[in-house]
């Protein structure tokens, strides 16, 4: 009797350990199927770049470039994302529509990039979003400012700057402020850019002031001779000229119009001082007026390091581009961190729960167009250079000196 217990006994044990046994490999199995259907993290993650390398725009590009650069440079220092090393892989759109779409195109299916993160021109950027669009990967604008871009409303596309509005607002709002016209002059470029901002500053100057717009001129992209419309601009005796064009146009258009003479208060662009100068010249440079600029000043406890590693790096001051490019960087992979993963949803998800203090400000984005919520707005400062530097002169409760009204320009009466 006490024998068919045991045995009993032993069976039951035995049953208990094969139990335990198949309990203990059906959780390891179940451990390993979790991580072998896992999406797996590729070796690197990739970001994918579309920027006017060559062209007329090529400058800009550059300067993005390199703010790009550093901005992995410095992730990948401090461990990578995910575990894994950050490689940006570039497209060069050469300012053109159907490049930077078929750049785009080539990006997501050739260097499988998990998103992507630049542009310049608003039309190379209205083309690119149709692809990255069908593809549903993350795209991160750093410059693009029409409103066409937004009003897309593509649950992939953010934005981490302004809108053309913004910009003709600072334009228009220094030109009524500060040289109080009764007329001015447009210079901009043939692009949507270029028609946007102009009838924005009409409108505002309109709504605003009596000041009339006695010259709307547009040039091709690339334009090397300016001479032509401003002859016909000096013809009309405007106040002011307000150029808006882009890459080496600004420069080329502003140095062509003191070498006619023209009498005239200018403003424009001004993406990097050296740049600027060197192709002005010390002579010609001097009191010029520049909106969207990038000033030296601590925006944020990163801006002023940043500025001065760039400066000291790259031998220039940084651009209010290349600091988009930087800090666009940082957002996307701040994003994909948070996600844990390089799926393209779950990237875009933690997107639109961004809060990222950047070289700029605190970058969040709005729910309807996704684009950032201004803290600091980078379009609200007129800069002039005054003894080759460049300084803020508008709005004038910030302003670092006041503006020294330009020698050659008379003051309206």
């Amino acid at each position: 009797m006490l024998s068919i217990i045991s045995s009993r006994k032993a069976i039951t044990k035995m049953q208990g350990i094969i139990v335990a046994v198949v309990i203990v490999v059906a959780v390891a199995s179940g451990i390993a199927y979790y991580y072998l259907t896992l999406p797996k993290l590729p070796e690197e993650i990739r970001i994918g770049t579309v920027l006017p390398l060559t062209g007329p725009a090529a400058l800009v590009g550059q300067d993005m470039k390199w703010a790009g650069d550093m901005a992995a440079e410095e992730i990948n220092a401090a461990g990578g994302v995910l575990g894994r090393k950050v490689r940006i892989v570039y497209g060069d759109d050469e300012s053109k529509p159907e490049k930077g779409a078929s750049e785009t195109e080539r990006l997501i299916t050739k260097e499988v990039v998990m998103a992507l993160c630049g542009h310049y021109h608003s039309s190379v950027h209205m083309a690119a979003i149709e692809i990255s669009h069908k593809y549903m990967i993350p795209d991160i604008g750093v410059s693009a400012m029409t409103e066409a871009l937004r009003l897309k409303r593509y649950p992939n596309v953010f934005f981490t700057h302004s809108n053309t509005t913004a910009m003709a607002g600072v334009y228009a709002r220094f030109t009524i402020d500060y040289v109080k016209p009764k007329t001015y002059a447009l210079l901009s470029e043939e692009t949507d850019f270029g028609r946007l901002i102009s009838k924005a500053i009409i409108k505002y100057i309109t709504e605003h002031s009596d000041a009339k717009c006695v010259y709307e001129g547009y040039a091709k992209v690339g334009e090397k001779d300016y001479y032509p419309m401003l002859t016909e601009i000096k013809a009309q005796k405007p106040d002011i000229i307000l150029i808006n064009t882009s890459g080496v146009g600004v420069p080329l258009a502003y140095k062509q119009a003191r070498e006619l003479g023209i009498p005239a208060t200018m403003l424009g662009y001004l993406y990097v001082l050296k740049d600027f100068i060197d192709m002005v010249g010390p002579e010609y440079s001097e009191y010029y007026f520049a909106s969207n600029i990038f000033a030296r000043a601590p925006v944020t406890p990163k801006t002023l390091p940043w500025f001065e590693k760039y400066a000291a790096k790259y031998g220039k001051e940084p651009s209010v581009q290349a600091a988009r490019q930087y800090d666009a960087i940082y957002v996307v992979c701040d994003a994909i961190q948070r996600a844990g993963s390089v799926e393209a949803d779950k990237i875009i998800k933690a997107l639109r729960e961004t809060k990222f203090v950047g070289v700029r400000g605190t970058i969040t984005f709005d729910p309807v167009y996704q684009e950032w919520a201004f803290e600091y707005v980078e379009f609200g400062l007129v800069g002039q250079i005054q003894g080759g530097k460049l300084v803020v002169v508008y709005p004038f409760g910030v302003a670092e000196k006041p503006a020294i009204w330009q020698p050659w320009a008379p003051k309206p009466s």
